[in-house]
């Protein structure tokens, strides 16, 4: 489930709501959030914003890149 959030995130260019994801995922959005946090402890850089979603920023693995 992390690398298909992952792929969501990466192909939009704005913000993707938990509801959105969870609904395309078919998973609670308290997945999706749990999800959310180990991509971060991955060193993804993921922004979120109530009412908005979340938005992949950066990663780790760029900036060593």
């Amino acid at each position: 489930m992390k690398s298909k959030i992952l792929r969501m995130l990466k192909e939009s260019p704005a913000y993707v709501s938990g509801e959105e994801l969870s609904a395309q995922l078919g998973v609670t959005r308290a997945a999706v959030w749990k999800a959310i946090g180990k991509l971060r402890e991955e060193g993804y850089v993921i922004d979120s914003a109530t009412n908005r979603g979340y938005r992949l920023v950066s990663c780790l693995r760029d900036r060593m890149a």
